[in-house]
């Protein structure tokens, strides 16, 4: 079995006769040399009687290497904002087909162990005239690694008279706030909003997670899904209330609001 690139040169065969001191060898070949199968090769020898006497050789071309994939990119880790891009157009090469060879793309998702991770799995193959088939892959790895953002440190509107009146008010309207691997689509992926303290005086963040005053500010949760705030009204009483935005992947800090 032999490529067309390696195809040996038809040899020299010389003949000898025990009645002719010379006789000629004629050499001749069957087949295409330019394209795979098979190729006949054979030497005849004619004394001057006539007798005759012919040797052949097959040679099978065949093509058996799979194309060379170029421009294929190597695995990486991105952030998952920069997730999207579309895949790199590679290049194949074969050495046996002249034409050009097609390069097909497949991609898949594998989930990560929280809403913002996973992994894109690209896949780059080209097949020859043969049927040798060549493929790439490419694995990214696309991670969370920042916090939710707060869009509206939203001061909630000044609790007004009469005094020592409950005020309720919605914690979700207080910190609104955007991840950037979020979907507005996907409950899972919506920011976690836990609330930390609220104080009748500011207090540093560090020391957010002091109890809620009984007496003027408590938090409930209810049967829609959202945390509300009471809140007590006075003259002159203000309150900061910390909450610690998260998302799935762990990523937090802290946000606060003023009442």
């Amino acid at each position: 079995m032999l490529f067309r690139s390696n195809l040996p040169v038809q040899a020299t065969l010389k003949a000898v006769d025990n009645c002719d001191d010379e006789v000629t060898v004629t050499p001749t070949e069957e087949g295409d040399t330019s394209t795979f199968g098979t190729v006949v090769r054979k030497w005849s020898a004619t004394d001057s009687c006539g007798n005759a006497e012919v040797v052949s050789q097959t040679l099978t071309i065949e093509d058996t290497i799979a194309p060379v994939l170029s421009g294929c990119p190597e695995n990486e880790s991105i952030d998952c904002q920069a997730a999207g891009a579309p895949a790199v157009v590679a290049v194949a090469k074969d050495d046996c087909d002249a034409g050009a060879i097609d390069v097909l793309v497949t991609e898949s998702t594998l989930p990560g162990a929280c809403y913002g991770d996973y992994i894109i799995v690209r896949t780059w193959s080209a097949s020859d005239s043969s049927g040798n088939t060549a493929s790439r892959t490419q694995s990214i790895s696309v991670v969370d690694t920042e916090a939710p953002e707060l869009v509206t440190a939203a001061d909630v509107a000044t609790c007004l008279s009469p005094d020592n009146k409950v005020y309720e008010v919605d914690t979700s309207e207080m910190f609104q706030a955007f991840d950037n691997c979020g979907n507005d689509e996907d409950a899972a992926a919506q920011p976690i909003l836990t609330m930390q303290s609220c104080n009748g005086t500011v207090v540093d963040a560090l020391e957010a997670g002091e109890a809620f005053p009984p007496s003027s500010c408590s938090v409930v949760d209810v049967d829609d899904g959202n945390q509300y705030l009471y809140v007590l009204a006075a003259p002159s009483r203000s309150y900061t209330i910390y909450a610690t935005l998260a998302d799935d992947c762990g990523n937090s800090q802290i946000g606060r609001a003023h009442v």
